[in-house]
């Protein structure tokens, strides 16, 4: 038979369990949360290693009215496909600059539908 101490420290675990077990739910639901009003109309996504990528991105974004566009880099392929796959599940328009076709934007654009993605001409088909 189980002491007390055991059954205590059962009852922790379990406890602990469940309150991680709320926060990570609760932490998915805010993911994919619809967007606020405040949040960006458009988000330019550039490689931060392409130097050309990433001011084409900035000069799009200033060109966005009421100043309401972001734009974010990223550092890996992983990144871009992460920070697309993100973007395009919470409805976000996004539009490319530089970044991988078949590594980040095209199984995007196969797994959320309706992904509003425009990828411009320098997007690349091989890294």
């Amino acid at each position: 038979m189980p002491s007390h101490a055991s059954q205590a420290a059962g009852a922790r675990r379990i406890r602990a369990a469940l309150v991680v077990a709320v926060l990570i739910l609760g932490a998915g639901a805010a993911w994919g949360r619809p967007m606020a009003t405040d949040e960006p109309a458009v988000v330019a996504v550039a490689p931060a290693a392409d130097p050309s990528a990433v001011a084409s991105a900035r000069a799009y974004a200033a060109d966005v009215p009421d100043g309401r566009a972001r734009v974010l880099l990223t550092r890996t392929l992983a990144e871009q496909l992460g920070v697309l796959h993100r973007l395009a599940l919470r409805g976000v328009p996004i539009a490319t600059f530089g970044l991988h076709r078949r590594a980040s934007v095209a199984p995007v654009r196969r797994h959320v539908r309706g992904a509003r993605i425009v990828t411009d001409p320098r997007t690349e088909d091989h890294p």
